[in-house]
């Protein structure tokens, strides 16, 4: 039922905006297309969105109005529609579509590519980095079942607010006396002093990306601040860009 309700939907907005016949895209009812999508297994969501976007491919307009709607909410972390899978099957439906010219599609190339790395299931680059004494590591050495990473800024106030909240997680202690868990906070800037002077909670190994190879090399794409990485033993992405504290704590209930 619920899957006929879907394609109910998306027969629907393919009428509307089939034979260029819409001028300009209703927002709000694409919105809530991806809303749908979102509630569904992946293939099926995959599938509602590319048919919609394809269906508004007589309309240029319309096509390229979509696109820039789903880009924003699909891949906005903080986004209540964020969704990186859905993301990565638009960018390749912008790449792929004849809408788009060759240089619009150049920029969709390097935003697919950005987003396909650390992609969920895949195994996470390895980053290095210095701690309080000097020494220098590796995210890989980490030998814990499960490694969170946790990318912060001290000059930001939300990474302050979680980084409180991570340092009286009940749950984030017992994993980590227990050994099942690795809190690993990196600082990606390049204010030594300030990374030096700022208090981490002792659950949390303090490391700086000193080399500066995450942002020189673009091994990770971090879009906003605070955000986290939770990785297997094998150092695959199980959670990636992840901004909500309390969405990590459900994912390790259930990784106990």
């Amino acid at each position: 039922m619920r899957k006929t309700f879907l394609f109910a939907i998306l027969t629907a907005f393919a009428c509307l905006s089939a034979g260029a016949q819409m001028k300009a895209l209703n927002t709000e009812m694409f919105e809530e297309l991806l809303r749908q999508a979102n509630a569904q297994p992946i293939g099926n969501a995959k599938l509602l969105l590319s048919s919609t976007v394809n269906a508004l491919s007589s309309n240029p307009k319309a096509y390229r109005k979509a696109i820039e709607v789903a880009e924003k909410r699909l891949s906005t972390p903080t986004d209540s529609l964020h969704n990186e899978e859905l993301y990565i099957a638009l960018l390749e439906n912008a790449i792929n579509n004849y809408v788009l010219s060759g240089g619009e599609k150049e920029r969709p190339r390097l935003l697919l590519e950005n987003a396909k790395r650390n992609r969920i299931g895949t195994v996470a680059a390895d980053i290095d980095y210095v701690t309080r004494d000097g020494k220098k590591h590796l995210m890989s050495e980490i030998t814990s079942p499960l490694t969170l990473v946790y990318f912060n800024d001290p000059d930001c106030d939300a990474c302050e607010q979680v980084k409180e909240r991570l340092g009286t997680s009940a749950l984030v202690r017992d994993m980590v006396n227990s050994g099942k868990l690795t809190v690993l906070a990196i600082y990606t800037g390049a204010d030594q002093k300030l990374w030096k002077k700022t208090d981490y909670p002792q659950t949390l190994i303090n490391g700086w990306n000193k080399s500066a190879s995450i942002e020189d090399n673009g091994t990770y794409i971090l879009p906003s601040m605070p955000l986290f990485y939770l990785l297997d033993s094998d150092k695959k992405v199980l959670m990636k860009n992840e901004p909500s504290l309390k969405r990590v704590e459900e994912r390790l209930q259930q990784e106990q």
